[in-house]
């Protein structure tokens, strides 16, 4: 029923006048609300349901503060960025790359785009594919397969538009999911009574934020978890891709108004800063789930969510989080 309502989506947005304008950039029609969680759904990805619990399982909440700058990069983005982009960018960033430093610099972005864009792509499908692995045993080979060709098809068949409001179901459900899970955990029979896996996870020391230590190894050291490292390596990592990724700037052109696309860029960040908390701690609670349940922990750490999930989530539920 998921596939048909997204492969719908794709096919409902062929209508209409076709153009390029239309085709990449959804003739800057789309509300804001809707540019907010497509830029939303962008950030937040299967590496968000996997990855990220699958860190605070084994590392406690070691990416949590890094993930919290977000609001403070978009706010500079919102009032700066975003206006910028509107008045001079007609399709792609690399346009602007173009008229500044010519034909070679155009080249050299777009293509370095495309190589984080084929990484991360790749990151996402993996995960993806871990998770149905773990719940139905299919070859990830095939799964990646699969889900690549048929999102191929519906971005190819809608443009711009398809992609903005599958963004909108898929992050209503991403969102809903990431809250069910979390009140899973937390009232769990299997682990005793009500929130007893927050305190065995708190005393097996998996909701720490990682270390504070502030020395000249604090940068060096490949053993030492330092949260000032991922923060300065995150802040980068946010200013990147919400000032210079196409498929972020992309997205600020199809906003209907400027103002429009400066609330959104910001309101992302708002929704994306509770999503990262509630996949985080649930992760690291996932610890002390195994632990009072007296359930074998799965070997990967990755693994652990999806491994709850096919043990735990109702069926129907199950398959459209997954």
């Amino acid at each position: 029923l998921y596939f048909v309502l997204i492969g719908s989506i794709g096919l409902w947005m062929t209508r209409g006048a076709k153009t390029a304008e239309n085709y990449f950039v959804a003739g800057r029609s789309i509300p804001m609300w809707a540019v907010a969680f497509t830029i939303m759904a962008t950030i937040i990805s299967t590496g968000t349901f996997v990855g990220h619990p699958g860190t605070a399982y084994q590392k406690g909440l070691i990416l949590l503060v890094p993930h919290l700058l977000v609001p403070f990069v978009l706010l500079v983005v919102a009032r700066v960025v975003v206006p910028f982009y509107r008045r001079v960018v007609r399709m792609s960033a690399y346009e602007y790359i173009g008229q500044r430093f010519g034909l070679g610099g155009r080249f050299y972005t777009s293509f370095g785009f495309l190589a984080d864009r084929i990484f991360d792509l790749g990151v996402t499908l993996v995960t993806t594919a871990l998770a149905i692995n773990v719940l139905t045993g299919w070859e990830l080979k095939l799964v990646i397969l699969g889900v690549g060709i048929f999102t191929i098809f519906y971005t190819m068949m809608g443009g711009m538009a398809a992609v903005v409001w599958t963004d909108v179901v898929q992050g209503v459900i991403l969102m809903a999911g990431g809250l069910f899970i979390l009140g899973r955990l937390m009232f769990a029979p299997e682990a005793g009574a009500p929130f007893a896996v927050v305190g065995e996870t708190w005393g097996a020391g998996k909701l720490t934020l990682g270390s504070w230590d502030l020395s000249p190894g604090t940068f060096t050291d490949s053993q030492l978890t330092t949260t000032w490292l991922f923060c300065l390596a995150y802040a980068v990592q946010w200013t990147r891709r919400y000032a210079t990724d196409q498929h972020i700037v992309q997205r600020y052109l199809v906003a209907e108004s400027d103002d429009a696309a400066s609330r959104a860029a910001f309101w992302s960040a708002m929704l994306c800063v509770p999503v990262f908390v509630v996949f985080m701690f649930a992760g690291a609670c996932l610890h002390g789930f195994f632990a009072l349940a007296h359930v074998p922990a799965p070997p990967l750490p990755d693994s652990a969510m999806p491994w709850f999930l096919a043990h735990y989530m109702p069926v129907g539920l199950l398959g459209l989080v997954v």
